[in-house]
């Protein structure tokens, strides 16, 4: 019987195309969360996301802004010293909630990105 994948293994079958290292080798040092330019707008800051993916609280994650905010700078991607691609990780959950539409009702950015790829 096959069992059903944590929601940790479910982002990281997302971003399996990505090259960073897996999330499980993040230390929570904070570097991705110090160089954002937009964490301060963020309900979690990068690092606490991936902590929380890990923790797989998948509802506190999905309920989350923070993937909706990312500037895609790559700041964090580019400082990891665990090589982990972060701004990756924000796109596979962007995927994941459209796909899921688990995102909150009335967000412009869900909406966009919807309208975008059926165009």
């Amino acid at each position: 019987m096959a069992t059903k994948p944590s929601f940790s293994e479910e982002v990281s079958n997302l971003m399996h195309a990505s090259h960073g290292n897996p999330l499980k080798t993040c230390v929570q040092c904070g570097t991705c969360s110090g160089t954002c330019p937009v964490a301060e707008f963020m309900d979690h800051t990068p690092r606490c996301l991936i902590g929380m993916i890990n923790a797989n609280l998948k509802e506190e994650v999905l309920e989350s802004n923070t993937f909706w905010y990312c500037a895609s700078c790559f700041h964090c991607t580019v400082r990891c010293p665990k090589e982990i691609d972060i701004a990756g990780l924000m796109y596979s959950l962007k995927r994941y909630s459209i796909w899921k539409h688990t995102y909150p009702e009335g967000a412009i950015g869900p909406v966009f990105s919807e309208t975008f790829v059926k165009s």
